[in-house]
């Protein structure tokens, strides 16, 4: 029951920090959204864990929580860029295929049972996905499959957290997610820099808050 009212709350904040991004992302380059969303992220984890943050940076899995952190990036780069580009409900929709592609992953590498009721549900739910992009329609273009590509990586970085949560802190896990992000996008976030207005500030501020928010929450509720 806790971990699903995480989850819920999770949502929420995502849905807030999908709203943002929408906004911001008019004239702002994403990679320079997601360098301040992650400093924001980094400084909140700091802050928290105050004289413990060299006992956070400390993982027993650094292979795992790299690949987890690839995860991020792409489903931030793909999900994000989709959300800008494409009608707000369209991108969310699609973004749902999550869900799907997280229990084949956990039949697969996790090994979970999954009874008939299940394999029905999951059928219809990637014809639904399907009947979304309409092959050939005005709907099949190269930003709703960015949404699809960014709901695989999505479903990676679940499987990655569920695996990791039985020996990681949900503040290492974080960490290390950051570390990646802003080892890749540092570069194309200085190239790109956009000097933004103090709108677009709040804007990228409130993202890095909500989003951290997201984060640890969604995080703690795939470990219950």
């Amino acid at each position: 029951l806790r971990g699903s009212l995480l989850m819920i709350a999770a949502f929420g904040a995502f849905a807030v920090m999908m709203t943002l991004i929408k906004l911001a992302g008019g004239r702002v380059p994403l990679p320079q959204i997601l360098i301040v969303r992650q400093l924001v992220m980094t400084l909140i984890l700091a802050l928290l864990v105050g004289r413990a943050l060299p006992r956070i940076m400390h993982t027993s899995r650094p292979g795992l929580q790299f690949l987890r952190g690839m995860f991020s990036l792409g489903a931030m780069l793909c999900g994000f860029t989709a959300l800008i580009y494409l009608p707000m409900a369209e991108a969310t929709a699609l973004g749902f295929a999550q869900v799907l592609f997280v229990t084949l992953l956990a039949i697969v590498i996790l090994g979970e049972v999954v009874d008939r009721r299940r394999w029905i549900a999951l059928a219809v739910g990637f014809v639904g996905v399907f009947i979304m992009l309409r092959p050939g329609g005005e709907a099949m273009n190269g930003y709703a499959l960015l949404a699809i590509l960014g709901a695989l990586f999505g479903a990676g970085i679940t499987i990655a957290v569920r695996v990791l949560g039985h020996t990681e802190k949900t503040e290492t896990i974080l960490f290390w997610q950051g570390a990646v992000v802003l080892l890749a996008l540092g570069v194309p976030a200085i190239v790109m820099w956009t000097q933004p207005t103090p709108t677009e500030w709040a804007l990228m501020i409130g993202i890095g808050v909500v989003g951290t928010a997201g984060q640890w929450l969604v995080t703690r509720a795939y470990q219950m």
